[in-house]
C-alpha cells in the first residue's frame, strides 16, 4: 500500500513542479486549489504534497482498521424496491450477496418495461 502512496506522491510532485516542454506556453495560473503558487514557491508546493500524502496514509490506516459488518440478506432488500410507475410493468427482481475476503455486499435490482422502453 505504501508503494501506491509513494507513486501518488511522486505524481503529485511532478504535477506541482510542472513538466512543461520547451516552448510551451505557461499555464493561465500557477496557483493550486490550496492557494500555493507552485512556480513562485515550489518548496511550499512540495510540503503541501507531503501533507496530502500523510493524510492519505492516515485515511488508509483508518480504513484498514475497520471491522467488517455483515450485510443484510438481499432477500430482505427486495421489499424496498419501488413499485413500477404508472403504465410500467416490473420484471422479476434480481439480487445477490457477494463476499470478497472479509467483506460482503448485498444488492438488488429490478427492470421496468413499458412497450419498447426499459428502465433499471
Amino acid at each position: 500500500m505504501k508503494t501506491i502512496f509513494n507513486q501518488l506522491f511522486l505524481l503529485t510532485l511532478l504535477l506541482l513542479t510542472g513538466c512543461s516542454g520547451v516552448g510551451s506556453s505557461p499555464p493561465a495560473t500557477s496557483t493550486s486549489e490550496s492557494g500555493v503558487d507552485w512556480q513562485k514557491n515550489p518548496v511550499a508546493a512540495i510540503q503541501k504534497a507531503i501533507e496530502i500524502g500523510k493524510k492519505a496514509e492516515e485515511m488508509n490506516a483508518e480504513y484498514e482498521s475497520r471491522e467488517p459488518v455483515e450485510p443484510i440478506s438481499f432477500k430482505e432488500l427486495l421489499e424496498y424496491l419501488p413499485d413500477p410507475p404508472s403504465g410500467w410493468t416490473a420484471q422479476e427482481p434480481e439480487g445477490a450477496t457477494n463476499s470478497l475476503g472479509n467483506y460482503s455486499i448485498s444488492q438488488v435490482s429490478q427492470t421496468y418495461t413499458q412497450e419498447s422502453k426499459t428502465m433499471e
